[in-house]
């Protein structure tokens, strides 16, 4: 490479010489781009951009003409060997330098122009192409690999990229658009905003730093402004008053609905993969369970608020729009038939599959029918629980369960057929809401309502919390959700719980959901259920401190009334029941003594054995020698232990037999 005062001269020089002939001119700047890029050294790249720089800043002219074809080249700028691990990037003169290049663009460039390099270069960009290109830098320079790994102590390096080349991005489509002059700037405006949310759809589901991207998203939003059109526009002088007043009622209208779009889109589909533990918070607020506060959630929070706010400044009544997704959600079931219509088991099993797709296919058919912009359902009920985070307030508190249990089944089940509509955040905030509803209505009503429900919603319900839950990676969140599904286990009519945990412990293909399930029966069969009655009845029982005596006629009724009935537990046993747990066991023990047998059969197991024991005092003791000979069996002093599972099937089982 020739000396880095040599091309910058000529660099200056080709401004001069070839402004008239814009395309040498960008040809030259491209050619010295690439090799300085490639070949320079810190310093020399450093010189070459502001050198750059200065030479756009001082020649308006040839921006104008040049602007759109430059950021291509400038985004090349940012890759690994340019960025330091444990360096700010604003002290980071190429990434300054870079910047203040699409500066200069965005300034003085040809708006229209820059707007289309602009979408194009940022509906291209993606983590997963930029992973690529680093994939390749380190096979050809293993040197490079060493600096590669520096950065995953910091964040992903890929993920420093993206960032980087999105920022500069959005700030000259961000400009540009101000600079547009035009009668509808809804068109351009709105081809940003489909850019952007292609640009989403393509790299949440790998972010770290989804806050980022959020304030990204928020500033573009809150600074968009569309310049004013001046009188000597052509369009504008064809057109009389009331037309011109007709088109800008509409470009408002237009703008606004692309903005309130955008707005619930981009929250929706940034939190993807993200939650804030809503349901946590909530349950902490009434319980002793302490919630952990970490700076990544306050952070993700603080971006998160921005959008709540941001909703309100742009007319959205969240609690219209959320009370439109509940509704829609009911409507997605409401063609499914009563109970009473449906003839058999089989048929019931088949509606619930029925009712696993339907969301799924729901979602579909409105995207393919979609004709104008709606907000985002995903987005409204991601700030619907903002709205709690935020105020310290529920939405809605009046949801009923029903309304909760049809809005949960609509936003998890479609992420089991496709990728696309899997959100964590509105799954978490559909469980707050089933806890709005439980902790916000009586026990009589609640169980009405369920008792009210189709067999194969509330079946589908419980799976899709078992499910879930078992692949929770915060080990509280699964505590609160296990504890939310025992509260609806309880409420449910006690034919229905005990249907659904024999059902799981049969067919689930996976042994975690089976495991959880012995220990959520376990409970029930030990806890005690006490008797409920309701706020009418507790407050007449209630006396008058002014009055100490009592009435002859509640005297007389306190005489009259019956012993308390023994307590009972919520889920109660009989032969019939102790019989089906103790098929499905021996079910367990014949797979788990298999030489094929995997781990996990072994886990199962042994929670079984334990389920037994703690059930001892209460369990049949013929089924529970039954099951301890039997395990004997498999499992004695004689069995080689080449896992350790076996060896706590041993002492589980010695421990059931000392009982007996």
């Amino acid at each position: 490479m020739e000396s880095i005062d040599s091309i910058c001269h000529n660099l200056e020089a080709a401004f001069a010489d070839q402004k008239d002939d814009p395309l040498s001119l960008v040809t030259i700047i491209e050619m010295y781009s690439d090799q300085v890029e490639s070949e320079g050294k810190q310093e020399e790249k450093e010189q070459y951009l502001e050198k750059l720089v200065e030479l756009l800043g001082g020649h308006h002219d040839v921006a104008a003409q040049i602007g759109w074809d430059l950021p291509k080249g400038l985004l090349n700028f940012y890759v690994s060997s340019n960025l330091f691990p444990y360096r700010r990037l604003s002290s980071n003169r190429i990434v300054v330098e870079v910047m203040n290049c699409f500066q200069e663009i965005a300034v003085h460039g040809n708006p229209k122009e820059c707007l289309l390099t602009g979408c194009q270069l940022l509906s291209e960009l993606t983590i997963e192409n930029i992973s690529q290109e680093l994939a390749e830098i380190e096979k050809r320079d293993s040197a490079h690999g060493e600096i590669l790994r520096s950065f995953t102590a910091v964040t992903s390096p890929a993920e420093i990229i993206l960032g980087l080349r999105s920022h500069v991005l959005f700030e000259l489509i961000q400009t540009v658009l101000r600079r547009i002059e035009t009668l509808y700037p809804s068109k351009f405006l709105g081809m940003a905003v489909s850019v952007i949310c292609k640009f989403l759809r393509s790299n949440m589901d790998e972010i770290d730093n989804t806050a980022f991207f959020l304030r990204r998203i928020f500033a573009f939003c809150r600074n968009y402004a569309p310049k004013e059109v001046s009188n000597d526009v052509v369009d504008l002088k064809e057109l009389d008053s009331k037309e011109i007043e007709k088109i800008n009622e509409d470009e408002s209208v237009l703008q606004g609905k692309l903005l309130r779009n955008l707005c619930t889109f981009a929250i929706g589909w940034c939190m993807k993969r993200k939650h804030l533990r809503h349901d946590v918070q909530y349950y902490g607020s009434f319980s002793d369970v302490k919630t952990e506060k970490h700076p990544y959630y306050e952070e993700l929070f603080e971006a998160c608020s921005r959008f709540y706010q941001l909703a309100y400044s742009f007319d959205i009544d969240l609690k219209e729009e959320f009370l439109n997704v509940i509704k829609e959600s009911k409507d997605i079931y409401k063609s499914l038939p009563p109970d009473s219509e449906i003839s058999s088991d089989e048929a019931r099993r088949g509606i619930g599959q029925v009712v696993y797709q339907l969301s799924h296919t729901y979602q579909l058919q409105k995207m393919a029918k979609a004709k104008e912009l709606e907000l985002d359902p995903f987005g409204i009920v991601v700030l619907s629980g903002l709205n709690y985070l935020v105020t310290g307030k529920h939405l809605y508190p009046e949801i009923n369960l029903q309304d909760a249990i049809y809005l949960y089944i609509r936003f998890t089940t479609p992420s089991l057929f496709t990728d696309l509509y899997f959100n964590e955040a509105a799954e978490e905030i559909s469980r707050y809401w089933l806890w709005v509803a439980i902790t916000n209505s009586g026990y009589k009503e609640l169980k009405a309502q369920l008792v009210e429900m189709p067999s194969y919603i509330n079946a589908v319900l419980l799976q899709m919390l078992l499910l879930r839950n078992c692949d929770q990676p915060s080990e509280q969140s699964r505590m609160i959700t296990f504890t939310l599904l025992t509260r609806l286990l309880c409420l449910m009519p006690e034919e229905t719980t005990f249907s659904f945990s024999l059902d799981t412990l049969l067919t689930c293909p996976y042994v975690k959901p089976k495991i959880c399930m012995l220990g959520i029966m376990k409970d029930l069969m030990l806890r005690s259920c006490e008797c409920k009655r309701d706020l009418a009845t507790e407050l007449m029982d209630l006396k008058l401190k002014d009055d100490e005596s009592v009435t002859g006629s509640q005297e007389a009724a306190s005489q009259r009334s019956p012993p308390p009935l023994p307590q009972r537990a919520f889920l109660s046993l009989n032969e019939d029941r102790m019989a089906c747990i103790h098929s499905v066991s021996l079910m367990a023990l014949d797979k788990a003594s298999k030489e094929e047998r995997q781990k996990e059969d072994l886990l199962l197991l042994l929670n079984y054995l334990n389920f037994f024991t703690a059930l001892r005092n209460k369990w049949d003791k013929n089924l529970l020698k039954s099951i301890h000979l039997e395990t004997a069996t498999y499992f004695n002093d004689d069995t080689e232990e080449k896992l350790p599972e076996i060896g706590f099937i041993k002492v589980a089982n010695d421990t059931l037999g000392k009982y007996l």
